[in-house]
């Protein structure tokens, strides 16, 4: 999906759950047949766990309790599986984020 102006994060987020979600610009028809997928795989999810109380559904990848201390890394494009929470905060930069102070790097003018 492309990155427009304006468009936070949350938003690109919602267009994954909801593909009616857009306020004017449909931002699900900008996903990539890959992102499509993970699309997929999170309404999947995301209904499994409102029926069952797990996010478990028949041919999608097994997503642990976190007591496993494994996390789901949601990935297009098929590619979502479990990785150790140590992976997770190193893949995100959880040390720095957590850190006294820490502020968001400045975004490069367009």
């Amino acid at each position: 999906m492309s990155r427009g102006a304006g468009v936070s994060s949350a938003a690109r987020t919602l267009a994954y759950l909801w593909p009616s979600f857009g306020n004017g610009t449909s931002l699900y028809d900008q996903l990539t047949p890959a992102q499509l997928q993970l699309s997929h795989q999170m309404i999947v999810w995301c209904g499994a766990f409102t029926r069952l109380g797990a996010p478990q559904a028949p041919g999608q990848p097994f997503w642990p309790a976190y007591t496993s201390r494994q996390l789901m890394s949601l990935r297009p494009g098929g590619q979502s599986r479990t990785i150790p929470a140590a992976t997770f905060a190193a893949e995100h930069q959880c040390g720095f984020w957590n850190a006294p102070g820490a502020q968001a790097p400045a975004r490069a003018a367009s």
